[in-house]
């Protein structure tokens, strides 16, 4: 292939990826519909004046995965409205929970003293895997909320067996953000609830989480880091072919390197809720960087190196797909942003790592 059509190719596939970065991210989803101003603004556009106070949102998840939903919101005025027309009051609720997560029929409210308590159940709020119960209806990045306190229960005989994102808590058998509204720090997570005698309910629950959300992170993993795959692992292997040509000598140590690039990597992950978001874009950048110098190095002395190759290419993919399964970044699927961020990190990585490659070849060259 010519350099002019590999320009063509290259600029083809920036093209690309820059399109689907800058695709719209989905709109803001309250996951309590009643708990923010969606209530007040549903009210108002029934003719009733609303203010609320304080809301509550409890979730019971039950072992066949389904839930019962109980948001409770304090008034500080119209309560005597929503208490005399039973009507107006469900198109207010109805209204308001149409423009959140609280998806389902059955909606049902009703006024107690000076509060409004909404209820309601959903059938597939969670799954059955591997002998627990993974909820994966809260990891939409795109979710939000404004309640006082959110807390799930795990089913009866069961316990929350991970450490979920955000300021969560585990109290018992339930898992509890709380803090007030606009403090509260939830973020979109997976929870898995094990059996109150499970053995190692930590591993179970990681075993159960990753067999029930893995194909589908696997796939939204691959998606957004397949342009950072394809220039990391590509330029590794044409620098190896085209400097080195082909290696004779296959040293074990190409693998044993390689495959423990990607265990650091993962580490990073792991660590990464103690971690700023500069602290770990730097180590993340290092295990690439230290791949490339290793392919350099390995390579200039006539040895196969493919095993750097493999892991320059699916050491982002790893990397993503850890960040999403143990939620230790936050949201990973934000939409077009997180393409573009992850875009720009190899693009970052590519540049220091061919530094990095000649650093390891020049080494060699002066030994």
């Amino acid at each position: 292939m010519s350099s002019r059509s590999v320009f063509v190719v290259v600029l083809l596939v920036l093209s690309l990826a820059v399109v689907g970065a800058t695709a719209a991210s989905p709109p803001p989803e309250p996951l309590c519909g009643v708990c923010d101003d969606s209530l007040t603004d549903s009210a108002a556009d029934h003719g009733v004046g609303l203010s609320t106070e304080e809301s509550h949102l409890s979730i019971r998840v039950a072992e066949n995965g389904s839930a019962r939903w109980h948001a409770r919101v304090e008034l500080r005025s119209g309560a005597d409205a929503l208490r005399r027309d039973d009507q107006r009051r469900r198109n207010i609720v109805r209204d308001s929970v149409d423009r959140s997560a609280m998806e389902g029929p059955g909606v049902r409210s009703a006024v107690e003293n000076d509060t409004l308590v909404v209820t309601y159940r959903e059938s597939d709020f969670a799954r059955r895997s591997a002998g627990a119960v993974v909820v994966d209806s809260l990891t939409s990045p795109s979710l939000t909320t404004r309640a006082d306190t959110i807390v799930v229960h795990a089913p009866p005989g069961y316990r929350p067996a991970n450490r979920p994102t955000g300021e969560a808590t585990t109290s018992g058998s339930a898992v509890v953000w709380s803090g007030g509204s606009d403090e509260i720090g939830f973020e979109p997570t997976h929870l898995a609830f094990v059996s109150t005698d499970a053995l190692a309910p930590g591993i179970v629950g990681l075993f159960a989480t990753a067999l029930a959300v893995g194909p589908e992170l696997a796939a939204e993993s691959l998606s957004i880091v397949f342009f950072t795959v394809l220039v990391l692992g590509g330029t590794a292997g044409f620098l190896t072919r085209r400097l080195d040509g082909t290696a004779q000598r296959n040293e074990r140590v190409s693998l044993v390197v390689a495959l423990g690039a990607a265990v650091a990597f993962l580490t990073v992950v792991f660590a990464g809720r103690n971690l700023t978001d500069g602290s770990r874009m730097a180590l993340s950048l290092f295990v690439p960087t230290a791949l490339f110098f290793g392919l350099g190095y390995h390579a200039r002395r006539d040895r196969r190196a493919w095993g750097f190759v493999v892991t320059l290419s699916v050491a982002p993919f790893l990397g993503v797909f850890a960040m999403a399964l143990f939620g230790t970044a936050g949201p990973v699927f934000g939409g077009g942003f997180a393409d573009l961020f992850f875009d720009i990190g190899g693009v970052i990585a590519l540049v220091v790592g061919v530094v990095a490659f000649f650093a390891g070849r020049n080494i060699v060259r002066n030994d």
